[in-house]
């Protein structure tokens, strides 16, 4: 029976995310997976549960692996503003990217702007901004790096991947 349920939670959440995709592949998704339409998503990515706030554009590439809880921001309310406070009716869009390779860790809230490099790790619990640098391992609040992967075992078991 549990195979059974898990089976149809992962079809049921896989088509309610296909419904809000517009372009890219359709990714695996064991979670509930609420994304904006300039979402896109490379082949072979696996969501465990992901929301993603506001209207601007978020690239996830292929073979990501995203833990349970994540969430993306993609816009912030203008506070620069002369005439209202804390904040204007505006707001500041910017994108996401989400590099090859890369592994969310449960619970990461990453903010918007940042981009995140091919192969890299963030820890779970994690805030993300800015830029992430390719096969580095960060976590923390905010996220900052703490080890780097080996770049030949990383280039060694990438190459047994179609892109």
């Amino acid at each position: 029976m549990k195979s059974l349920n898990k089976k149809f939670r992962k079809f049921f959440f896989t088509r309610f995310a296909s419904l809000r995709i517009s372009s890219g592949a359709l990714p695996t998704c064991n979670g509930f997976t609420w994304v904006n339409a300039a979402t896109t998503f490379g082949k072979d990515t696996h969501v465990n549960g992901l929301r993603v706030y506001g209207h601007g554009g978020v690239a996830i590439g292929s073979h990501v692996h995203i833990g349970k809880g994540c969430e993306v921001l993609t816009q912030n309310h203008d506070y620069r503003s002369r005439t209202r406070l804390p904040y204007s009716d505006d707001y500041i869009v910017r994108p996401v990217t989400i590099a090859d390779f890369v592994w969310l860790g449960i619970n990461v809230l990453i903010l918007p702007g940042t981009y995140i490099g091919e192969g890299a790790i963030v820890q779970a619990g994690s805030v993300v901004s800015g830029t992430v640098a390719p096969l580095s391992i960060v976590g923390g609040n905010p996220a900052r790096p703490f080890a780097q992967r080996d770049e030949d075992e990383y280039r060694d078991a990438r190459s047994k991947y179609a892109i």
